[in-house]
């Protein structure tokens, strides 16, 4: 069997011109999907970065109603029960080492005017303001100063919606809602800073106040969700379980914990469309393996007849010189898989080298981006696997056929 196997190795390179060009084929498809990978893993790192840290946090507790309620406003905690959540947590060692920032959060609509202008549909926020402030790392502060604990009549407004009610730092608005209890109210607060997220639309309605002078506008007791964000995304799955069996244990019944990747929406839809892209990517793979090492066989085959005819007449079986060539299309792959994955690595680190390739902003977003590739040892895996056992498979109906075929026919070179 070792001898046949170095024989495969060896025929390879009677004809190095053929083997070239069959195992760059291979490495073209094994380039192509490659890339895609690194392209999708970038992707997938920047829309959960951006979940994260911006606010939602690695970790959400809520009403076990709230997350899959069409009507959360009416499936809201107490405040008070999602307060002394966040207090047990933080007083657990392990755990609150692992975690960065936490902060109960309430969401509301309303107006806001500036001088009387048109007022303009909100989307507000009431958080912990030095909590949300480690948060939000990825909201950029361009203008003013952040919310501070002390200065409950603040609040930060998205850049663009500053822009449309002609408002900057320093300045007073109107902020109208109508309460929990049904009733209007209004409360005249000072733009502390101005902030810009990615999303230009998330700009236009964006207003961030202290959590307690919230509470006291609306007239609340309940709020939407507990968030807590971590140093690292890695101990999301050790901080739910932990957060979870608190629950169970200091008696806080009817709340529901969820990780960032439940709740992500945007994050999910962009993860099942690339899903399915890589899929149809590694089909395209598999199709060019198919064609080029089946091809390259049945011609190395025909070539080799007599060669063939010899080794059947000093008693090699047919499964011998089945196998003989079932290895040579197995190094085939090997070659145009290992010439596949060095130029995956040397384009990515030519990319990385440049600073990326920069993107135009996405629809609905304010700023563009620069895409970088991202590899790991078990995409790579999964790409340069298939590859090997494509081409194995592709050179099995060849090689069978070679095994089968009549010893004085292929001696008489007919």
């Amino acid at each position: 069997m070792l001898i046949l196997i170095r024989m495969a190795w060896t025929n390879l390179f009677r004809s190095p011109r053929r083997t070239l060009l069959t195992s760059s084929g291979v490495a073209v498809g094994v380039l192509g999907a490659l890339l895609f990978y690194g392209f999708m893993l970038s992707s997938y790192w920047g829309v959960a970065n951006a979940f994260t840290r911006s606010g939602d946090g690695h970790i959400q507790v809520g009403s076990a109603t709230y997350f899959d309620s069409p009507n959360k406003e009416m499936e809201r905690a107490p405040i008070r029960t999602l307060e002394s959540l966040r207090q047990a947590i933080l007083s657990e060692p392990e755990l609150s080492a692992r975690i960065k920032a936490s902060t109960p959060r309430r969401k509301f609509f309303g107006t806001i005017s500036h001088e009387g202008e048109e007022s303009l549909f909100l989307l507000g926020t009431g958080v912990h303001p030095e909590e949300y402030e480690i948060l939000t790392d990825w909201l950029g502060l361009v203008e003013g100063e952040g919310l501070s604990p002390d200065a409950p009549d603040t609040v930060l407004l998205g850049q663009s919606l500053a822009s449309k009610l002609g408002a900057k730092p320093g300045d007073k608005i109107q902020i109208q809602v109508a309460t929990d209890k049904g009733r209007p109210n209004l409360l005249h607060a000072t733009v502390s800073g101005l902030v810009v997220s990615r999303s230009a639309d998330h700009d236009e309605q964006y207003v961030v106040m202290n959590l307690d002078a919230a509470l006291g506008l609306l007239e609340a007791e309940n709020a939407d969700t507990l968030i807590v964000g971590l140093k690292e995304g890695n101990d999301t799955d050790f901080a739910w379980d932990r957060i979870r069996s608190l629950i169970d244990k200091k008696g806080f019944a009817g709340l529901a914990v969820k990780k960032w990747d439940e709740i992500a929406q945007y994050y999910l839809s962009v993860k099942s469309l690339y899903d399915r892209i890589f899929g149809f990517v590694l089909t395209i793979l598999a199709i060019i393996a198919v064609f080029s090492v089946a091809n390259a066989i049945m011609m190395s085959v025909n070539e080799r007849s007599t060669e063939i005819g010899m080794l059947r007449s000093i008693g090699a079986t047919d499964r011998q010189i089945a196998f003989l060539f079932a290895c040579e299309g197995f190094f085939t792959g090997v070659l145009g898989a290992a010439m596949g994955l060095l130029c995956a690595l040397a384009v990515s680190q030519a990319i990385e080298a440049f600073g990326g390739i920069p993107m135009p902003p996405p629809p609905g977003d304010s700023e563009g981006y620069s895409v970088r590739l991202t590899f790991d040892r078990e995409g790579a895996l999964v790409v340069c696997g298939l590859t090997l056992l494509i081409a194995l498979v592709a050179s099995c109906v060849p090689a069978a056929l070679a095994g089968r075929r009549n010893i004085a026919r292929t001696l008489s070179g007919l």
